[in-house]
């Protein structure tokens, strides 16, 4: 207790002795701790030992030793030394800061601005004003005491919510220098800044080595500039220009536009792209996409989303939504698109659109939908190249509970009128009331399973002709006339698992002939089997399958069968593809594996059975060890107006692909 009343005592007279020598470094008094304090009163020193702590209202030292020379107006500091001055963290071994010119240096250590930024060196020097200047200095973005990666440089000068400025870069891996760069700029901010943005590396056996330089370019608080350099040893040279502006909150534009003079093909590519984005409420939404160019990786795929599949001209994309109230919602669009799958076939633009949505409508105990749109369309194929497009249509729904089943009524109405166009206009009105029979469950051990057999009968009325440009109108196979339905649904349980299989046929009372989707000169007198099925073997295992069969003509008018097995994922699709010009009949796969701690393998492939060929494959190596790593990418796309071969490699480093014009920014 005695030791304790001692200590405290001691550092309380420490404080005082501070205090009355006036050691205040611009008007800073300063807190001093320490485990054990000793005094030189003659020579005006102070000797802290163990946990000691220097604390001001401008600076915070931690060390394992303290010397205050109050003569020479000189702090020393040795031991697990702990130095934050402004918001500013440095490490090190050894530090010295003067009292009068409060300039610091740290030996051996290591100059922290943010969580994921520091600076490593073998001295650091505050020069006053929140500038440092560092030698022999690597940064990093590693975690801490990671050496993996780093730029360094011999000299480095630093200021706080400024810049940080390289004089004779070198990029290492461990120990070896992979580029050079004689000077760099890096901002070394918390706000948004002026600067060079951290350049990206790649190759590529097709457009060669690649070095990407961007400039940041901020403009107030809401608007900024980016500028941009793009050098392909064997393709050239490209720029880019974007422009970023918010507007208020939830509003956000966009304009970019890239150019090169392509070597490969001897010709200018040039692509801009513009966004406009407004989310005023979840009821309220303006959206606005634009394209213009002949950008390589354009058309959305059955298989993987985006790839090489064709080429466009534009494409332009705007919308304005709207909830008007309980029942109504309003749609307003602008669509423009020019793909090319070949290289004399061109598809439909859609040009301004308006669509009308309604819904929770109740009459007489029927459940009311409404929807309508009106649009422009302008097709190359069509002998009037522009033409209007209106849409209707209406659904009445009503269930009816009886004894031993359930009646469910169902109307629904569809038109399509083409204006000024040589296509055939098309009406359907469908009346069928649907019978679905009592429920038969099953119970077993760990399964449990559920048959509802149901019952159509309806009355259709189509007028029109099939018309295969749109795939939109497949009401039209069905044949006037009256007809029955029968099927059979089935929910069943695998423990905590939910699977579902769905069968039905139909059958024209009529004796009329349906169409064949995919050739219309062949008819059947019954319309396909349908069949859906849902079936999770395990929770890493599941099955999937969609059909149309027709027992008539022995053909599958859409057949897709997916599984699923931990990471591997594998489609057989066959049947007609919007925008091909006969029917595919591909194996699509994806495979993803994590081959080893820091190794992952992807593979993506797209089999042409009809090709003989596969239309797209792609593999891709990554490795990725704490804060570094690379990505070896092969692709190969055959389905396009140019068959393309790419081999690419390209570094990934820690945060670095957070620039701060994204991770600051809008």
């Amino acid at each position: 207790m005695q030791n304790s009343f001692t200590k405290r005592k001691r550092i309380f007279s420490v404080f005082v002795f501070l205090f009355l020598f006036a050691f205040t470094v611009l008007a800073d008094e300063f807190t001093v701790k320490a485990d054990r304090i000793e005094t030189d009163a003659k020579n005006k020193v102070i000797y802290l030992y163990g946990n000691c702590l220097i604390e001001g209202k401008s600076i915070k030292l931690k060390a394992d030793k303290i010397k205050i020379d109050k003569g020479k107006g000189v702090i020393t500091a040795s031991g697990n030394v702990e130095f934050d001055k402004n918001t500013v963290k440095g490490k090190g071994k050894r530090f010295v800061y003067y009292t009068d010119s409060e300039q610091a240096t740290i030996f051996k250590g290591e100059l922290i601005l943010e969580s994921n930024y520091r600076f490593y060196a073998e001295e650091i020097t505050y020069l006053s004003g929140d500038r440092y200047q560092l030698k022999d200095c690597t940064f990093t973005t590693c975690p801490e005491n990671c050496n993996y990666w780093g730029f360094h440089s011999n000299r480095v000068k630093v200021k706080k919510e400024g810049y940080a400025s390289f004089k004779s870069l070198k990029f290492r891996i461990k120990d070896k220098s992979v580029f050079y760069l004689p000077f760099f700029i890096y901002p070394a901010k918390t706000k948004r800044t002026f600067g060079l943005l951290i350049p990206e590396f790649g190759n590529s056996s097709k457009h060669g080595f690649n070095y990407r330089q961007e400039l940041f370019i901020p403009i107030g608080k809401s608007q900024d500039i980016t500028l941009g350099i793009d050098y392909y040893s064997k393709a050239g040279t490209g720029t880019t220009f974007e422009y970023r502006e918010s507007f208020r909150k939830g509003e956000f534009a966009r304009f970019k536009i890239y150019s090169i003079k392509d070597r490969l093909i001897d010709n200018r590519r040039t692509m801009g792209e513009l966004s406009y984005n407004y989310y005023k409420s979840p009821d309220s939404t303006y959206q606005f996409k634009g394209f213009l160019g002949d950008d390589y990786n354009l058309i959305r795929d059955y298989t993987f989303g985006k790839y090489d599949l064709a080429m466009r001209d534009f494409y332009g994309y705007g919308s304005f939504y709207k909830k008007i109230n309980n029942y109504f919602t309003v749609i307003t669009s602008l669509y423009l698109e020019k793909p090319f799958f070949t290289d004399n076939t061109i598809y439909s633009s859609t040009l301004p659109s308006i669509s009308l949505y309604g819904e929770n409508f109740k009459l007489l105990g029927r459940s009311l939908r409404l929807k309508g749109d009106i649009s422009i369309i302008s097709d190359d194929r069509i002998e009037n190249g522009t033409y209007s497009r209106e849409y209707l249509e209406f659904s009445s729904s009503k269930y009816f509970n009886k004894k031993w089943f359930v009646v469910k009524e169902s109307l629904k109405v569809k038109t399509l009128n083409y204006s000024n166009s040589n296509i055939s206009n098309n009406s359907v009105v469908d009346f069928s009331y649907k019978i679905q029979l009592p429920y038969l469950s099953r119970d077993f051990v760990s399964f449990k399973n559920t048959l509802i057999p149901f019952v159509k009968i309806g009355y259709r009325d189509n007028s029109g002709q099939l018309n295969h440009i749109y795939h939109d109108l497949e009401d039209y196979i069905n044949p006037s006339g009256g007809y029955i339905q029968a099927g059979l649904t089935s929910n069943f349980i695998f423990a905590d698992r939910t699977g579902f299989f769905s069968v039905y046929g139909e059958k024209n009372l009529s004796s009329n002939n349906y169409l064949d989707p995919n050739n219309p000169n062949l008819q059947s007198e019954y319309s396909s089997f349908n069949g859906h099925l849902f079936m999770p073997i395990t929770n890493n295992f599941s099955l999937s399958s969609y059909i149309k069969y027709n027992p008539k003509t022995n053909k599958f008018d859409l057949f897709t069968f997916n599984t699923r097995l931990n990471n591997l994922y594998l489609t057989y699709f066959r049947g007609y593809v919007f925008g091909e010009d006969k029917s595919r009949n591909s194996l699509i796969g994806r495979y993803d594996r994590k081959l080893s701690r820091n190794w992952k393998a992807t593979v993506q492939f797209d089999y042409d059975f009809s090709l003989d060929d596969f239309r797209y494959k792609r593999i891709t190596f990554g490795y990725y060890k704490k804060c570094i790593g690379v990505n070896i990418t092969y692709q190969n796309n055959s389905y396009s107006t140019i068959t393309t071969n790419q081999f690419t490699i390209s570094l990934v480093l820690r945060s670095i692909g957070e620039l701060f014009k994204y991770r600051l920014g809008l």
